[in-house]
């Protein structure tokens, strides 16, 4: 904090040997209460999260099956081409209704709601699509793959779930974490 009382400083920061990194890979920090000095003492710990097994399993050995693909694509795939097509449809007609003045308050509410259905299903398609690439990467791999493997590293350590807050009280254990989330 500044003289004024009015900026808050960053937090105090250290430097760690990336090799660290790579063999401690659920190393933490947390920010403590500055209680005797100016600056934000940092606690370095290393948590083992471990939440147990997966709630969804798909096994590589599915895509092998005869019809997997088939039936996939007729339950997923040709579902959400259906439903796009008739949002999309919907939606002309809606705007048609619109630009001549015969729409309703009910139509402008469902506009809304199928721009809404839109936007997920093109996120939907967006993820996969990203997905894609990155299945694309690990095939094909990089030059600089270390540099790669680092930040996926680091992306996967910066988004894990450590603990969280629940009734005031700070909760790290994994299987407390999780029925904590579950009863949520």
């Amino acid at each position: 904090m500044n003289k004024a009382g009015k900026k808050l400083s960053k937090l105090d920061r250290f430097l760690i040997l990336e090799e660290i990194l790579e063999a401690l890979p659920d190393i933490r920090i947390t920010a403590l209460d500055r209680l005797w000095s100016d600056h934000t003492p940092i606690l370095l710990h290393v948590t083992k999260s471990d939440f147990g097994p997966s709630l969804f399993k798909q096994y590589n050995s599915w895509l092998l099956r005869d019809g997997f693909d088939e039936q996939w694509h007729i339950n997923v795939k040709n579902n959400d081409r259906n439903q796009k097509q008739e949002a999309l449809n919907d939606l002309k007609n809606i705007d048609k209704r619109i630009d001549d003045g015969t729409a309703n308050e009910n139509d402008r509410d469902n506009r809304i709601k199928l721009i809404q259905v839109l936007d997920k299903l093109d996120n939907l398609e967006a993820s996969d699509l990203n997905q894609k690439d990155h299945i694309k990467w690990d095939i094909e791999g990089d030059e600089n793959s270390k540099f790669f493997h680092g930040m996926i590293n680091h992306k996967r350590i910066s988004q894990a779930i450590t603990g969280i807050m629940h009734d005031g009280t700070w909760i790290s254990d994994p299987s407390l974490t999780k029925d904590a989330f579950l009863n949520f």
